[in-house]
C-alpha cells in the first residue's frame, strides 16, 4: 500500500481530532444535535481509490462488497461468490457527529490487522446520491524504548458507496436495528441455553439486508457470520442468504423461513436450515433448528 509521511499524518490527525475527542468509548450513534444520520442503510461499493497504484477501481460482478449501518453499529463484508470465499469484515459501533463518521472497530478479518481496536475517522460527503468517504487507519509498532504502542505511519482509505434501494413494505415490524444473542435452543434439548458473554454475537438489521456476526470479544477471531436480504410478513421472517462463513454450508441462495415474536425490546425466531451437505459417512445432514432469542442493543 502506499504510505504518507509522519508529517503529513500530524496534519490529517489534527483535521478529526475533535470528532474522536467527541466520541465515547461505546460510540453511541446518537448525537446532542438533532443532525440526521444520512448513513443508516446498506450500502454496496461503487469504487475504491487503490493506494498502491493511485488509481479508482471497481470490484468484478462476483464479488459482493457491502457495508450495513443501524442506529448503532456497522459491518462491511467482501465476498467472492465465485470461489464461496469471504474475503474480509469488519465491524463494530459508531459516531455520526458534525459531518464525521467514526467507526470503532471491535472485530476484523483477516486477524492480525492493525486496524481492530482503532477509532477511525472518515469525512462524508454526498455526490449525486454517492457515499464519499475518505479516512486513514494507522499502522501500529512498540516503541522499544518505553513499550508502548506508537503510530509509525498510515493508509488511506477512499472510497465511494451506492446506497441500496429500499422497497416499501406495508408491514414492517419493529426489527429494525442491532440485536445480541442472549439465548438459542439445540434440537436434542428441551430448554434455552444462556450464551456467553466472551463470545459476541450481534446481528444487523437495516431496511433491507441483515447481517449476523459470531466472534470473539477477548480476541482476534470472527468465528462464524452470514447476510442477505430479507422479507417479513405478519407471521413469518424469511431470510435470502448471500454469504456464509465459513464455507461449504450450501446455504448460499437458500430461503430460510421463521416464526418470529417481538415482545418487551426481545425477538425470538425459530426456523430450520436445510442441510444440503453431506457428512463424513456420505448421508445427508439433518436439518439445522434455529431457536434464538435476541435483545435490542440500544
Amino acid at each position: 500500500m502506499r504510505h504518507i509521511s509522519l508529517y503529513i499524518l500530524i496534519a490529517v490527525f489534527s483535521l478529526f481530532s475533535c470528532a474522536q475527542d467527541k466520541s465515547s468509548s461505546e460510540a453511541d450513534a446518537s448525537s446532542d444535535s438533532e443532525e440526521i444520520n444520512p448513513l443508516i442503510g446498506s450500502w454496496e461499493m461503487v469504487s475504491y481509490n487503490d493506494a498502491d497504484m493511485d488509481e479508482w477501481k471497481s470490484h468484478p460482478e462476483t464479488v459482493i462488497y457491502q457495508k450495513h449501518i443501524t442506529p448503532t453499529h456497522f459491518t462491511w463484508y467482501h465476498f467472492n461468490t465465485e470461489e464461496d470465499r469471504l474475503v474480509g469484515i469488519g465491524g463494530g459501533t459508531y459516531a455520526y457527529r458534525d459531518g464525521i463518521y467514526t467507526e470503532n472497530i471491535d472485530f476484523f478479518m483477516p486477524p492480525g490487522s492493525n486496524e481492530l481496536g482503532q477509532a477511525i475517522p472518515f469525512t462524508v460527503e454526498m455526490k449525486d446520491g454517492q457515499w464519499h468517504h475518505t479516512g486513514y487507519a494507522k499502522t501500529m509498532s512498540i516503541e522499544e524504548s518505553t513499550g508502548e504502542m506508537v503510530m509509525v505511519d498510515s493508509t488511506k482509505i477512499e472510497e465511494i458507496w451506492k446506497k441500496v434501494e429500499e422497497t416499501p413494505n406495508a408491514y414492517t415490524p419493529d426489527v429494525m436495528g442491532s440485536w445480541r444473542l442472549i439465548t438459542y435452543r439445540e434440537a436434542d434439548r428441551p430448554t434455552a441455553m444462556e450464551y456467553p458473554d466472551f463470545i459476541k454475537y450481534i446481528k444487523l438489521i437495516t431496511p433491507t439486508h441483515f447481517i449476523w456476526v459470531q466472534y470473539n470479544g477477548e480476541g482476534d477471531e470472527v468465528f462464524a457470520a452470514g447476510s442477505g436480504t430479507y422479507a417479513l410478513s405478519a407471521d413469518k421472517y424469511t431470510e435470502t442468504i448471500q454469504m456464509m462463513y465459513p464455507p461449504g454450508s450450501g446455504t448460499v441462495g437458500s430461503n430460510i423461513d421463521f416464526t418470529y415474536s417481538l415482545d418487551s425490546g426481545k425477538w425470538n425466531h425459530m426456523g430450520y436450515v436445510n442441510r444440503i451437505n453431506i457428512n463424513a459417512e456420505g448421508n445427508p445432514r439433518e436439518d439445522l433448528l434455529i431457536d434464538e432469542v435476541w435483545v435490542r442493543i440500544k
